[in-house]
């Protein structure tokens, strides 16, 4: 690993951390192709393709185990697409190249903080002089 060499030098690391990225970034599924929709669609527009990709893909609608499972597989992407494209933050997050886990990473981040009590903010600046 190449941050054995030096773990504290912060050129390595940054560089390190954006190969990682871009590793993830190239393995995560394309949504966009997944739903059948440009990356300019509206979410009106991404709904509306959603239903008919999901009517298509619907394990239900297949006999052969065999597509069928494969369907099982799509038809749960196609969901995640539709969860992450629709919602204008995780779509962002996205369209920037993060990959699932990362993105939900973020969401919890910005949940947590818009949870802070205010107030506990406020004391911190008096208790530190700063008000």
């Amino acid at each position: 690993d190449i941050l054995e060499w030096d773990p504290n030098d912060s050129v390595v690391r940054g560089k390190y951390d954006q190969v990682q990225f871009e590793v993830r970034k190239a393995k995560r599924p394309n949504y966009y192709d997944i739903i059948g929709c440009s990356r300019v669609a509206s979410v009106p527009e991404i709904k509306r393709l959603y239903k008919d990709r999901a009517r298509e893909l619907h394990p239900d609608k297949h006999d052969s185990e065999e597509v069928k499972a494969w369907a099982e597989e799509r038809f749960k992407l196609l969901g995640e697409a539709l969860g992450i494209l629709t919602d204008e933050l995780m779509r962002s997050l996205y369209d920037e190249g993060h990959d699932k886990e990362s993105i939900q990473e973020r969401v919890d981040a910005a949940n947590r903080a818009a949870r802070k009590d205010p107030r506990e903010e406020q004391r911190r600046y008096e208790h530190f002089g700063l008000v």
